[in-house]
């Protein structure tokens, strides 16, 4: 009988110490509650705890940064232009018993969330134009201003979305503050038209390229006009100075053909002779082929000229 006493109390004992005791992991942090009431502080450090068995209720929370993210929504800019912007956070709770006692749980910030930075994000858009939002640069067009018309003016901005992010941040960080978390940042990443508007800035952005294209193609046709026509110059120019120097070595070699004949002629009998010859013959060359049939009568030098040859 004292046995099974013992052995009763012994799994009671254990049953108390287990109850007792709890582990505070590293990426959490706990709070106990009796009777829906706080006790004691919040329990940020990992380790062994101890609370009242069957009493003290363990209440646990992430201390690891948290993720919210937005789901696409229509907006106005200040301009009344409808876009679809969508968003994300980052947060973390810092103040376990505070925010038990304001939200009760992650779900329930997160609902909280979706107020207060979905809140912040329409009231900064509805103050700024969409190139404000957009745009984190002042980067001048790679085409003249001149091609955009009346749109230059968008190559201009007044804030920047790196500036309109960080008031976006401040006023959610207003909005959240007393709910016992740390909103660590938050990021627009998402900016679209609405369809409608889409469609119609699309055709207009078309025919502005096409617009653009027209004037670099104009351009480009002037430009190959002015080649073409300097081409066809200095071909002129060329082709002159190579006449005129073809003309005069033609000159040149007449001039030393006739020296070369009256040279000729000037010499011997025997010497004009074998060169009045030699004229002959490369005349008949140049004209008779193989393909000729001659009728020579016996009084012509040709024929003459072959008889004496045999």
């Amino acid at each position: 009988m004292k046995i099974k006493l013992l052995a009763v109390l012994a799994i009671l004992g254990a049953l108390t110490l287990i109850q007792g005791a709890f582990v505070v992991n590293e990426w959490e942090q706990a709070f106990t509650t009796r009777f829906g009431k706080v006790v004691g502080k919040a329990k940020t450090d990992p380790g062994l705890y101890f609370k009242i068995p069957f009493v003290d209720v363990v209440h646990r929370f992430e201390k690891r940064i948290l993720e919210w993210e937005s789901s696409p929504s229509q907006m106005q800019d200040v301009e009344k232009r409808y876009i679809v912007v969508g968003a994300y956070a980052r947060w973390r709770i810092t103040d376990p018993v505070l925010f038990y006692e304001r939200i009760r749980d992650e779900q329930g910030a997160r609902t909280r969330l979706d107020d207060g930075i979905d809140g912040a994000i329409r009231t900064e858009i509805a103050q700024h134009r969409l190139i404000d939002v957009v745009r984190s640069e002042q980067r001048v067009a790679d085409v003249d201003d001149d091609a955009y018309g009346s749109d230059s003016n968008l190559l201009d901005f007044r804030l920047g979305r790196e500036l309109i992010t960080q008031n976006i941040l401040a006023r959610a960080k207003e909005r959240t503050s007393g709910w016992g978390i740390e909103l660590i940042d938050a990021q627009v990443k998402l900016i679209n038209l609405e369809p409608e508007t889409e469609a119609k800035t699309m055709l207009r952005m078309s025919s502005e390229r096409q617009r653009i294209a027209e004037k670099l193609r104009s351009e480009g046709q002037g430009e190959l006009q002015r080649i073409t026509g300097e081409k066809e110059r200095d071909l002129k120019e060329i082709m002159s100075e190579a006449y005129r120097e073809k003309q005069k070595i033609e000159g040149d070699a007449d001039a030393i053909a006739a020296r070369v004949y009256s040279e000729a002629y000037d010499a011997d009998d025997e010497s004009r002779n074998l060169y009045i010859l030699t004229k002959k013959l490369e005349m008949y060359q140049q004209t008779i082929t193989n393909r000729d049939t001659l009728l020579l009568s016996t009084e012509g030098d040709l024929f003459n000229l072959l008889k004496r040859g045999e």
